[in-house]
């Protein structure tokens, strides 16, 4: 049977709660222990004292070494270093105790990744209905949530209406399909977490232009003023810049350039 993948932040809670509950332990039997001397040095004398202040110094000493394995844990916990595992979904960086072989939840986006016979599961390509952003899934998944406007999609119903990825090269919002030979590409809203890396695209596209000033550029982006970033270029370059774009979380707009 796989071995179960275990995030290394996991880890680090479980080994930390732990490390903790065990100094915890250590230092209250230490207190006891100093305190019960201090009381009996007050009140016994003689061989009752040697023997009874004998046995509490060694318990003592246990406690003390409780505490120092515990510190001693926690170095090694905070030292602990992880595999790194890229979400193939949302493209944030986990990392994981062991090489993963079996399904676990990415710390980043929450959601789950699948693997079969130890390997990544394949993935398929959905856009939704609703805002028409396009987002990965397990080909073995039935439903999904978009992320971006909540709407519900039936997977099964989608691949069996053969409903995934646009056949067309592109729509407009409202879903007019698009046919001319040459189009413009506009960024109307985008994904800030993710800006540095739509800056760097929009940088290979927009020559003459910082990474920065493109950044404080998406900031202004709306419906209303939109940033246009190529113009009156063939459908299918249109069409595989859109596809990069969308990636990286960006909201566009498309028109045909007459």
């Amino acid at each position: 049977m796989a071995e179960p993948t275990v995030r290394l932040v996991d880890w680090q809670e479980e080994q930390v709660a732990d490390a903790v509950s065990m100094a915890g332990r250590g230092g209250a039997i230490l207190i006891v222990c100093l305190l019960l001397i201090y009381i009996m040095h007050l009140s016994l004398t003689g061989s009752s004292m040697l023997f009874a202040g004998a046995a509490l110094s060694i318990a003592a000493v246990v406690g003390g070494v409780f505490m120092v394995t515990s510190l001693v844990r926690l170095g090694k916990v905070k030292a602990r270093k992880g595999i790194p595992f890229r979400c193939p979904y949302c493209d944030g960086l986990n990392q994981l105790l062991a090489r993963p072989t079996t399904n676990f939840d990415c710390e980043h986006c929450r959601r789950q990744i699948h693997f079969e016979n130890g390997v990544l599961a394949p993935l398929k390509t959905v856009t939704c209905a609703g805002c028409h952003v396009e987002h990965k899934v397990w080909v073995g998944a039935e439903k999904m949530v978009c992320d971006r406007c909540n709407h519900v999609m039936d997977l099964k119903q989608m691949e069996a209406t053969n409903e995934f990825a646009p056949k067309v090269p592109s729509t407009f919002p409202g879903g007019m399909l698009l046919g001319g030979p040459n189009q413009s590409v506009s960024i109307v809203g985008y994904d800030a977490s993710r800006s540095d890396q739509l800056a760097l695209l929009l940088q290979r596209e927009i020559r003459g232009t910082s990474a920065a000033e493109l950044r404080t550029m998406l900031q202004t982006v709306s419906e209303s003023a939109p940033l246009v970033v190529a113009y009156d270029i063939p459908i299918g370059e249109a069409d595989n810049l859109a596809e990069s774009l969308r990636q990286l979380g960006a909201k566009l707009r498309l028109e045909e350039v007459h």
